[in-house]
């Protein structure tokens, strides 16, 4: 029997839970920023190190609403090229701060990784968000106009899709980075299964005990023993665009990373479950390990749909740094 994974995971955010009010600083500060109108314009190189800052007091200021938490401080980096990122990846303004902004709380869960990072869902599952070091922060921005020339050649890149990178300083506490990404399982189509995939066999299988779980996520050698069936053209689709992405990982120097693929099985006239769109094993698990790849960036497939439409993964968190004190002058272009 397979139970089908939901998009949107863990427990509510409401008003007693321990990040409540890092909910709220996080959904009125991407509010602000992203609602701010920008002209539309070409990038520069010194938009992808632009950083806005805004304070948020509680009571409210000449440029910001009350709002029903701590003063904070907030900072968007690099707005401008962020927002043509969502353009080019299809993703509706007042959409993205509906689902992220609205008066629904967040969900959250506890990354299962080695990271101490925590990922929060949108309302409705479309977004996640993940916070991270400082340091990660850092190799995220430097990467940032890399990742967007390629995103610009490779509509269709697997990686994964970030959205919005932010920091928040609440009032007498320690500074938060997030990032806010696509949720690869924000589909119509039930996910009935979860491979990891890194190319590896070592120590690449579910336990027993894993296997028990409703939401066992599966290895390497786990997808060795199924079969997966997709045409001429979808395979050479998917496997020209897991070239390109790997080569981009590997061209800057970025190592751990695993293709997270979700799988959709389809019944018909009550048969067994047949597989409705996927990929060949052994041309993926080749693919993966032909890189070498500090920071894991994940990439998926929509279950059921061509790899040209292929949607990006939840990105895992790299290796961590310790979480100084960044002052202003670090975020200065």
């Amino acid at each position: 029997e397979h139970k089908a994974i939901p998009k949107k995971q863990g427990e509510d955010v409401r008003v007693h839970h321990v990040s409540y009010h890092m909910m709220l600083n996080m959904q009125l500060g991407i509010r602000i920023c992203v609602g701010l109108v920008r002209p539309k314009r070409e990038l520069t190189l010194a938009d992808f190190k632009d950083v806005m800052k805004i304070e948020l007091p509680r009571l409210g200021s000449s440029t910001t609403p009350p709002h029903q938490s701590y003063d904070f401080k907030f900072k968007d980096y690099a707005p401008m090229a962020f927002r043509e990122l969502r353009e080019k990846f299809g993703v509706d303004q007042a959409e993205f701060m509906l689902s992220l902004c609205g008066s629904r709380c967040f969900s959250t869960i506890r990354t299962p990784g080695k990271s101490s990072s925590t990922f929060f869902y949108s309302h409705d599952g479309t977004y996640m968000i993940k916070t991270m070091s400082r340091n990660d922060a850092k190799c995220l921005r430097k990467l940032l106009p890399a990742y967007y020339n390629h995103v610009m050649q490779h509509p269709h890149t697997l990686l994964t899709r970030f959205f919005g990178l932010y920091r928040v300083k609440p009032y007498k506490s320690h500074k938060v980075h997030f990032v806010v990404m696509g949720n690869i399982f924000d589909t119509e189509a039930q996910i009935h299964d979860v491979f990891d995939l890194k190319g590896s066999t070592v120590g690449r299988a579910a336990t027993a005990q894993e296997k028990l779980q409703p939401m066992c996520i599966y290895k390497d050698l786990d997808f060795k023993e199924r079969i997966f069936y997709m045409g001429p053209a979808k395979r050479r689709l998917l496997l020209d665009q897991l070239r390109a992405d790997v080569g981009f990982l590997a061209a800057n120097n970025i190592m751990d990373y695993s293709l997270l693929l979700g799988v959709h099985y389809t019944h018909v006239g009550g048969q067994a479950p047949r597989i409705q769109a996927s990929m060949l094993p052994a041309e993926v698990a080749a693919a993966a390990a032909r890189a070498v790849i500090p920071n894991p960036l994940h990439a998926a497939t929509r279950p059921g749909a061509s790899p040209a439409t292929a949607t990006a993964a939840a990105a895992a968190a790299g290796s961590e740094g310790s979480d100084s004190d960044d002052s202003d002058q670090d975020d200065q272009p």
